[in-house]
């Protein structure tokens, strides 16, 4: 690192002067560079197209949020995160559906705590997790909640998440979220409309993906509420296309430039 000197080597005195000259030339190095190194101490190669936070040659990617995440209505019973691991075809990426059927995001977040303290099949999912994706509110309607008031939820869930993944597996997932698909129920979708503001407005939340946007004659609704095959469909190649931009890009923000090849 010769280009960091602090050149104390060149001042004069006591050597007490030259040995505190030495410790603030190396903090001053350990600070302007800590990030360099943090950074190369990452620098694993791409899977599937994908940084590898976990640098374990797999790309581990869970969905949880409510009965859409989960694919009920979808005529193949596997919604949308079964066809982003189609769409990525590659064997070492997995999505693991973790979607639950009427939940909404306070309850999501106080049943992963238990699960995930239970083991079992939550712990194995999100174990050594590269990714996930957070889709839940629309069930906050029932309980007359204000949205502002379900975004700070889903910030809470998204927090969780972080810190406890990463005392789990040494590294915090990349998460990101979703703004909810409306419905073919009109007296709910002013809710949904002003949800998705609110989730719009909190750039915390990574909400890289906007199911608001997706027409509702195109989600091929068969109950009102839940998507059909083409509308799964449609939600997966949104999902699919913001991982492998916005989601790549905020993943080389927090771990570094990846280098190598797949």
């Amino acid at each position: 690192m010769g280009m960091c000197t602090f050149a104390p080597q060149y001042v004069g005195g006591s050597g007490r002067l030259k040995k505190w000259c030495h410790l603030l030339s190396f903090l001053i190095c350990s600070h302007l560079f800590l990030p360099y190194f943090a950074a190369t101490a990452l620098a694993c190669p791409m899977v599937a197209g994908l940084v590898d936070p976990t640098c374990d040659e797999e790309i581990r990617m869970f969905f949880v949020g409510d009965s859409i995440v989960r694919g009920v209505g979808d005529p193949a019973r596997v919604g949308y995160p079964r066809r982003v691991e189609d769409r990525i075809g590659d064997p070492r990426f997995t999505a693991f559906n973790l979607g639950i059927p009427g939940i909404e995001p306070g309850r999501l977040r106080r049943a992963l705590i238990r699960r995930i303290r239970r083991g079992r099949r939550f712990t194995t999912a999100i174990s050594n997790a590269d990714y996930g994706f957070i889709q839940v509110g629309t069930n906050s309607y029932w309980k007359r909640q204000k949205p502002f008031r379900v975004v700070m939820k889903i910030v809470r869930l998204k927090r969780y998440l972080e810190r406890e993944l990463e005392e789990r597996n040494g590294v915090p997932p990349v998460l990101f979220t979703a703004q909810v698909p409306l419905t073919e129920r009109e007296y709910q979708n002013p809710f949904l409309e002003e949800l998705n503001r609110e989730i719009a407005r909190k750039k915390y939340l990574n909400a890289f993906v906007n199911f608001g946007r997706i027409p509702v004659e195109r989600l091929d609704i068969q109950d009102s509420l839940h998507p059909g095959a083409r509308g799964y469909s449609i939600m997966a190649k949104q999902v699919h296309r913001a991982l492998y931009r916005q989601v790549q890009r905020k993943a080389s923000q927090i771990f570094g430039e990846r280098s190598g090849a797949e």
